[in-house]
């Protein structure tokens, strides 16, 4: 898959570019790349937002995100990840950074008690 950004060549199930970093599609929020256009996803059928990475692609800088300090193993941020996937949300339930803390701060108390 070619990259519309840089040009660089991606291997065809890369969802974001090697070089540059930018989604190679409209990206879903169930991580399923969609192509440009599309109005459902093709991963899970839900509505896509219109222009949703436009902001991405006219400023890649967008992306930096300064995040508080916390250090994780790798087993702890897989750990996590894999308890994320178990969530399941209804499509008009939105995640809160409350929702998000407490997911954090489980793993955080089951890491120190190991």
């Amino acid at each position: 898959m070619i990259c519309k950004s840089c040009g660089a060549e991606n291997k065809d199930w890369a969802s974001y570019c090697t070089q540059c970093g930018l989604p190679l599609g409209d990206v879903c929020r169930c991580s399923f790349v969609n192509e440009p256009g599309d109005l459902y996803c093709g991963g899970c059928g839900k509505p896509l937002m219109p222009n949703e990475n436009d902001n991405l692609k006219r400023n890649p800088s967008s992306m930096n995100v300064e995040f508080g300090k916390m250090t994780l193993s790798e087993s702890q941020i897989k750990k996590l990840i894999r308890e994320s996937l178990l969530i399941k949300t209804d499509d008009e339930e939105n995640i809160s950074q409350k929702d998000i803390d407490l997911i954090f701060s489980m793993e955080t108390e089951s890491a120190s008690q190991e």
